[in-house]
């Protein structure tokens, strides 16, 4: 935390975002983009956030992949330095006073960091709500007593959260804007799968979901194999995981097409056939 540097401009506004998990790094640079173009590049940036984030001028207080972690077993090894960084992000936010502050899903880190501020005068949104139109709908009003206001990806959701008082923004999934007419062909053809039968496995992006996901697809594509010819494994991986799974399918007898670059990831798929 003391290799970032919180110095400021005056003229230009501070935004704290914070994301927890590869999926929301992804929002959390579209998000970065999207403003730094509403603002004409007059806005900052500081916070908790990954590559791509990282990519859009983000200094991470921390490294994201500290928060990417799921499960008892990960997490109570994990409890002291979890709310350590709790500790130290509350009181960089109190310190910097941001004009907004921005969580991206990751719920098991993002509520305790916001319950922890208490009542600091500054806005906090949330970045994509929690599907309590699926379980557990009285989080609905746990997101009000907790957020100023929530960004949601699928339009259905804001009836859920408005019904209780918590305002809502419609915003998009980015599966939906990122499907570019012939952004699949290309990535085939560049890969050299344009008669190959594609099946993406995207096992995750923290290490307790990659270790356990990884043997059922393989033994998924490995029955896919007995009945579909030329089968083809593409698989997007991001760094903190990427040397566990290459080294997990350098051992399948199909092959394997690892994706690492982020223009690709979008790009891969769209080039599925199927995806695991």
């Amino acid at each position: 935390m003391s290799g970032v540097n919180t110095s400021r401009s005056k003229d230009a506004p501070l935004v704290f975002l914070v994301a927890g998990e590869a999926s929301g790094d992804q929002l959390g640079a579209n998000l970065m983009a999207a403003l730094r173009d509403l603002y004409n590049n007059q806005i900052q940036f500081v916070g908790v956030g990954g590559e791509e984030m990282e990519a859009q001028g983000l200094k991470s207080l921390f490294p994201m992949a500290e928060l990417s972690i799921m499960g008892l077993v990960e997490v109570l090894p994990r409890a002291p330095r979890l709310y350590r960084r709790i500790f130290e992000t509350t009181r960089m936010i109190r310190d910097m006073q941001p004009a907004a502050m921005i969580t991206i899903d990751s719920p098991g880190f993002t509520f305790r960091l916001v319950r922890r501020l208490g009542k600091l005068d500054v806005p906090r949104i949330h970045y994509v709500a929690p599907t309590v139109w699926a379980w557990k709908p009285g989080r609905a009003k746990v997101m009000r007593n907790l957020f100023d206001h929530l960004m949601v990806l699928l339009p259905f959701e804001r009836q859920y959260f408005e019904q209780v008082g918590l305002s809502c923004t419609f915003v998009g999934h980015p599966a939906a804007k990122d499907n570019q007419p012939g952004m699949g062909e290309k990535f085939r053809a560049e890969h050299g799968l344009e008669s190959a039968n594609v099946v993406g496995v995207f096992p995750g992006s923290r290490k307790s979901e990659v270790r356990r996901m990884l043997p059922v697809f393989r033994d998924a594509v490995h029955l896919l194999n007995s009945d579909i010819p030329n089968l083809h494994v593409v698989t997007t991986v991001v760094s903190s995981v990427r040397s566990l799974i290459e080294a997990s399918v350098r051992k399948w007898s199909i092959p394997v097409t690892l994706i690492d670059s982020t223009g690709d990831k979008r790009a891969a798929h769209q080039g599925c056939d199927v995806a695991l």
